[in-house]
C-alpha cells in the first residue's frame, strides 16, 4: 500500500500531490506507522511520505505536520535499522520541515524526535544515511529558534555525531553533518555551545576535514562549513572548559588547513543547504 501511494506521488506534479495531500491520507499514514514494524515497511511508508510532501506547496507540507505523523516518526524510528530505513524517515522529516515556520520547528522538536535521531544514528552507516539524518536536524534546527537548538543540545546527539562522522565519507555527507552542528549552535546560548565543545566533536570535525577536497567534485561548501564550525569549537574551548591543549591544537590545525583553501574553496562552492 505504502508503495503504491509512492509510485503514484513520485516524479509527478504538485496537483498529484495535493491529490493525496487529505486528512484521510494522514490519518492512514498514522495508523499504518503502528504496523510498519520491518525495516522495508519503514522504508517504503517513509517514501510514501517523503513523495507527497516533496512539493513546495505550504499547505500540503502543514497538513502532515500534525502531532499524529510526529508519534508515528517516532514510532517508527525503532524499526529503522537499516540505512535506507533510516534515509528515508529521515527524508521525510526533511520535506515536512523544509521551508516552515517555528511552529511547525517546535513540533518536531520533542524529545521523541531527538531520542529517534539518536536511535536512528547506529544505523546512519551510509554517507546516504548521514547526510539525510543531518539534514533533518538542521531542518529542524535551522532559523535560530533557542529553544528548538537547545532540545537537540544533549549527549545523546552529540554521541550521534560523532558516531555519523565516521560514516561522512563523502563531501556532500560532511557538509551536512557539519551543518546540523552550525545549525543547533548558531544561537547566543552557552549551554548549548559547552554541549558540543568536546573532545570527541573536536575529533570528528578533523576527521571530516579529510573528506572536504575530492580529487574530482566540489567539497567547497562542506569544508567552509567546518571551518565555521572549528571556529565556534575554538571560542568555546577559551569560554567553557579547559580542555587539554592537544584538543584545542587539533581544532587550530583544522581550521588552518581550511582557512588557507578559502579563495579556493569560495570560487567552487556549491549551494549551501536552505
Amino acid at each position: 500500500l505504502s508503495t503504491s501511494i509512492s509510485n503514484i506521488t513520485s516524479g509527478t506534479d504538485e496537483t498529484v500531490d495535493a491529490a493525496f495531500s487529505t486528512p484521510a491520507i494522514v490519518d492512514a499514514v498514522a495508523r499504518m506507522s503502528h504496523h510498519a514494524t520491518t525495516p522495508e515497511a519503514v522504508q517504503w511508508l517513509s517514501t510514501s511520505i517523503s513523495s507527497i510532501t516533496s512539493a513546495t506547496d505550504a499547505t500540503v507540507k502543514a497538513l502532515f505536520a500534525t502531532p499524529a505523523i510526529v508519534d508515528a516518526v517516532a514510532r517508527m524510528s525503532h524499526h529503522a535499522t537499516t540505512p535506507e530505513a533510516v534515509r528515508w524517515i529521515s527524508i521525510s522529516i526533511c520535506n515536512i520541515t523544509a521551508g516552515t515556520d517555528a511552529t511547525v520547528k517546535a513540533l518536531f522538536a520533542t524529545p521523541a524526535i531527538v531520542d529517534a535521531v539518536a536511535r536512528m544514528s547506529h544505523h546512519a552507516t551510509t554517507p546516504e544515511a548521514v547526510r539525510s539524518i543531518s539534514g533533518s536536524i538542521s531542518n529542524i534546527t535551522g532559523g535560530s529558534y533557542t529553544t528548538v537548538e537547545a532540545a537537540f543540545a544533549t549527549p545523546a546527539i552529540v554521541d550521534a555525531v560523532a558516531r555519523m562522522s565516521h560514516h561522512a565519507t563523502t563531501p556532500d555527507a560532511a557538509q551536512w553533518l557539519s551543518t546540523s552542528i552550525s545549525s543547533i549552535t548558531n544561537g547566543f546560548d552557552a549551554t548549548v555551545k559547552a554541549m558540543f565543545a568536546t573532545p570527541a566533536i573536536v575529533d570528528a570535525v578533523a576527521r571530516m576535514s579529510s573528506r572536504c577536497f575530492p580529487k574530482f567534485g566540489d567539497g567547497g561548501a562542506s569544508a567552509l562549513l567546518l571551518q565555521i564550525v572549528a571556529t565556534n569549537l575554538m571560542k568555546n574551548f577559551g569560554d567553557v572548559v579547559p580542555y587539554r591543549v592537544n584538543h584545542r591544537k587539533s581544532i587550530q590545525t583544522v581550521s588552518g588547513s581550511l582557512q588557507a583553501r578559502g579563495a579556493e574553496l569560495i570560487t567552487t562552492q556549491a549551494p549551501l543547504p536552505s
